[in-house]
């Protein structure tokens, strides 16, 4: 897949989006793992933004001290859940049949046992046969 197709900075943070055959299946995988992960992200938000966006009024000092939380607030959860959306976008291409190691992302292919020589982790003999792993 060609990397024009995602903007920035998706591509360097989830390299798993350049193995899907198309810019479609990676933007939806995307989404769908953005989604997953929302309930944890609506959480965070509330609970480090939740003083700011109380009804009563705090004092000046308040603002100017969170005003630099919220302004980091994007990165912090990008970051924070960054392997469970890696985690979920490896999930969407075994779906797809891209033999890929769940845990680690380590390429299968050419395997003669379903075990991950890289992490150990062991996985569906289908994948190694490339059959459709979806069903």
């Amino acid at each position: 897949m060609k990397k024009e197709h995602l903007c920035w900075p998706w591509p360097q943070l989830y390299p798993e989006l350049s193995r899907f055959e198309t810019a479609v299946q990676a933007r939806r995988a995307h989404g769908r793992a953005m989604l997953r992960t929302g309930l944890g992200i609506l959480l965070f938000v509330l609970i480090c933004g939740g003083p700011l966006i109380l009804p009563l009024e705090p004092p000046r000092y308040v603002f100017w001290l969170g005003l630099p939380l919220w302004l980091a607030m994007p990165w912090a959860v990008t970051l924070l859940f960054r392997r469970k959306v890696r985690q979920h976008l490896r999930r969407e291409l075994v779906k797809c049949g891209v033999p890929i190691c769940i845990k680690c992302a380590y390429d299968l292919r050419g395997q003669d046992e379903p075990r991950c020589p890289e992490c150990g982790i062991s996985f569906d003999e289908k994948l190694l046969k490339h059959e459709d792993v979806s069903t």
